[in-house]
This record gives structure tokens, sequence and C-alpha cells, in this order.
């Protein structure tokens, strides 16, 4: 539910399906700095603080090798995992997209 709608239902595997763009999880010394720099990169199309972490979608221009070697020039204990969608960041992915 998001602002009075239902956004999607179905089992969690089947609420993961819905992201169809790479999913990736960073961490470094100070997240909302990170947060901001990710905003900012061509390539990552949404960007969203999780917990201590940032989570951000990636399209398949953007190499994470490259982008961890940029942001690691300013912050050398950034780290970036690939990960799978949680049923959390699913929402996220449709509450930002959706168009009501």
């Amino acid at each position: 539910m998001y602002n009075g709608s239902i956004l999607a239902t179905n089992t969690p595997a089947g609420l993961s399906s819905l992201m169809t763009n790479s999913l990736y999880k960073a961490s470094g010394s100070n997240s909302y700095k990170l947060l901001k720099q990710l905003r900012q990169i061509e390539g990552i199309s949404e960007v969203y603080p999780f917990g201590q972490e940032v989570h951000f979608v990636g399209t398949a221009s953007i190499k994470m090798d490259d982008l961890q070697g940029i942001l690691r020039q300013q912050d050398e204990r950034i780290v970036i995992h690939s990960i799978k969608p949680s049923v959390e960041d699913v929402f996220l992915h449709l509450s930002i997209s959706h168009k009501p």
C-alpha cells in the first residue's frame, strides 16, 4: 500500500522479481555524504538510505569497480556489494516509480 493504492501483490520472491535492474548496497564512513554523491552519478537511478548503508539501483552502463574507485578517492572505507532486493527494497522501488 502506498497513498491508498496497492502497488503489488505476490510472494516475497515474486515481489523481488519486479526489480529488473541491479541493486547494490554501499557503506562508508559518512552515509549521508555517500548518499548525496551517488545521487549525482549518471547510471544510478534510485538511491535511498537503508539503516547504516545506502541502497541504489544501477543500470547496465555503470561498472561497479570503476564506481567504487571513484568514490574511494573521497572515502577509502567505501565498499559496494551487489544484493538481492528485500521486500522493503521492492516497496521503495515501487513507491518511487508509482505514478498516481
